[in-house]
């Protein structure tokens, strides 16, 4: 019941915030009513505590208020400088008159533009401001700012030519990164285990995991509780390559099953996405080690399908994993037949905080209900250069989260729009991978 009662402040914020921007009120409308709120509350919660304005919630409202104090003393010395004016001119006091006026006027300028301003952070003048191991921001993480890098060459084939053998349907007979042939797993596995005991410190894989769902528990609900069965784990990949369409080859797959093929150089199979090895070995762990239920695991992209290669690879050591199917956007699948679990859309709008300027068509989009079902996600994306995006990580990934057609809306919050030259670099410019995270 506890986890029910949690309450996130700077969400009932921007939910209040979105409201009324959904109602089209005027900007000065929305400043006021979210300057009102912020004000009430944050007083409500520091007087009687001081130390709470430390607390990330506080860090919320206070600019909000702060913003709003000060407009609310500008409208007030302009008022208080043209009435007082008014009435040294009266009294034929011209000078004192024209200066209060002068002043009122100046306020009354301030406060009309003041809730427009955009704030940023500190601008960085030199290099000299970013220090080597000295990250901006505050850490985060089981151990805050801890960060793991495992590497081992043996881990896959570096010498993989990324050749086919001339059928249109993808085989071991090929030679592309993701293949079996070309991925040691057991090299995989222990490097994956490495990973998680190192970054929690715990001398075991099951021991590292179990010290993960803790520590996610604590800070989301203020409980550290175990992983309990019931409990739902999501595992995002990245399926990009699964283009939608009116059916065959539109699909990016061959036949039935969802059988990967290659048909163009868009297509192609060697196009990077999540590798199989590594969800493999995350359910091993998951499952064999933390003691996982394998029926409260779902893998998958939601906007996406899983080829059939991943799947039996999955799905031949964990038969009962769920992996997610889409007939929502791909229609014509039997989703039933060929063993995927059929995603459904949410109904609540997450917006983006660029509000339409910059990205047109993205002022809100809606998820699909496996984000909003998961006690647990983890987000296991592929790291590689994209043409619009520069290097692509976790926030990417999330592009596949959102239940419209495709992703083309999201893409002007990038570095790179409509092409691949680099056109939005300069300080302040809206990225969407901000509001994702």
């Amino acid at each position: 019941m506890e986890k029910d009662k949690q309450v996130r402040y700077p969400d009932k914020l921007q939910k209040i915030k979105a409201y009324l921007e959904r109602k089209k009120l005027p900007e000065r409308v929305v400043f006021v009513v979210m300057g009102i709120v912020a004000t009430v509350w944050f007083l409500v919660r520091v007087i009687p505590k001081p130390q709470r304005a430390t607390y990330p919630c506080m860090r919320v409202a206070a600019p909000i208020m702060s913003s709003f104090v000060i407009w609310l003393m500008t409208v007030t010395a302009s008022v208080f400088g043209i009435r007082k004016a008014f009435v040294y001119f009266r009294k034929h006091r011209f000078l004192a008159g024209g200066l209060l006026l002068f002043l009122g006027l100046a306020a009354g300028m301030v406060s009309m533009v003041l809730h427009t301003q955009k704030s940023y952070a500190r601008q960085y003048k030199s290099t000299a401001d970013f220090v080597p191991n000295d990250p901006l921001g505050v850490a985060q993480g089981i151990h805050p700012g801890r960060v793991v890098w495992v590497w081992d060459p043996d881990a896959t084939n570096e010498n993989q030519t990324g050749t086919d053998d001339g059928q249109i349907e993808v085989s071991e007979n090929d030679d592309y990164y993701f293949l079996k042939k070309n991925n040691d797993q057991l090299v995989i596995d222990t490097m994956v285990a490495r990973s998680v005991r190192e970054l929690t410190g715990e001398p075991t894989t099951g021991k590292a995991w179990d010290a993960l769902f803790r520590y996610h528990n604590q800070k989301k609900y203020g409980s550290a509780d175990p992983y309990q069965e019931g409990e739902i784990i999501f595992i995002k990949i990245n399926a990009t390559s699964i283009l939608q369409g009116d059916g065959g080859h539109d699909w990016s797959t061959w036949g039935p099953g969802l059988v990967k093929y290659k048909p163009s150089w868009m297509d192609h199979p060697d196009i990077v996405e999540t590798t199989p090895q590594v969800v493999l070995s995350v359910l091993e762990e998951l499952i064999n080690d933390a003691g996982v239920k394998q029926e409260d695991i779902y893998v998958g992209d939601p906007m996406k399908n899983v080829y059939k290669h991943l799947y039996d690879m999955w799905k031949e050591e964990f038969p009962n994993i769920n992996v997610l199917g889409n007939d929502i956007l791909f229609t014509g699948l039997d989703l039933e037949a060929l063993g995927r679990v059929p995603v459904e859309p949410g109904n609540e709008d997450v917006f983006y905080s660029d509000q339409g300027h910059v990205m047109k068509d993205a002022v809100s989009d809606k998820l699909y209900t496996i984000l909003e079902k998961a006690d647990y996600m983890i987000n296991i994306a592929a790291l590689k250069a994209h043409s619009r995006a520069g290097i692509t990580l976790c926030a990417k990934n999330h592009f596949g989260s959102q239940g419209r057609q495709s992703a083309e809306h999201l893409h002007p919050g990038l570095v790179a729009d409509p092409d691949d030259t680099p056109v939005r670099t300069d300080y302040g410019m809206y990225r969407v991978q901000v509001d994702i995270m």
